[in-house]
């Protein structure tokens, strides 16, 4: 048996399709996931990271956003550049499992619109902005998930970012799940 069928089979059908196997990262990383465990993930470029966490994230917390209509995961990336690319990759398995998908970064608000995405990627600057602004929406958070980590490991953004998310642990009053990519 594969980890895969651990996964919600819409979820897993929408971010994997007809793929006969899953690369070894998605493979190893769904249990631990799916048991609500923190994992830092590391694996080249390329190798399907972000499915490889994303797709037991949302097989976990999709049923919740769509019952609540709220911002179940955030997403965090350093650059507005690879919040775009993100953008482009992950829409279409999101809207395949009913889950809107909003960008929030110093060009872009998709929160202005009114319509709360189940699914927010961000920069760690726009996130600093949100929490100034006391997004209601942020209290709904249950997983962060945080790209290319080594780019703010050991940086003044990385540091800016683990008070952020320090921030935001005290804002929802409970655990967090997370990964590290």
């Amino acid at each position: 048996m594969s980890n895969r069928d651990l996964l919600d089979r819409s979820v897993a059908s929408a971010f994997y399709g007809q793929f006969p196997t899953l690369r070894p990262v998605q493979e190893d990383a769904i249990e631990h996931i799916l048991q609500g465990k923190n994992v830092v993930l590391s694996s080249g470029t390329g190798s399907g990271k972000t499915e490889a966490v994303l797709a037991p994230v949302v097989s976990v917390y999709r049923q919740e956003a769509l019952n609540t209509d709220s911002l179940t995961i955030l997403y965090i990336a350093p650059t507005k550049a690879l919040v775009n690319d993100l953008e482009k990759r992950i829409h279409l398995p999101l809207s395949r499992v009913n889950l809107r998908l909003g960008i929030r970064h110093g060009d872009r608000d998709d929160l202005a619109s009114g319509s709360i995405p189940h699914v927010l990627i961000t920069t760690p600057e726009s996130l600093e902005v949100l929490l100034l602004r006391k997004e209601k929406c942020l209290s709904t958070v249950k997983a962060i998930i945080i790209d290319e980590f080594h780019l703010l490991y050991n940086t003044q953004r990385g540091l800016h970012l683990s008070v952020l998310i320090k921030r935001m642990r005290a804002l929802i009053n409970k655990n967090l799940q997370w990964a590290a990519l």
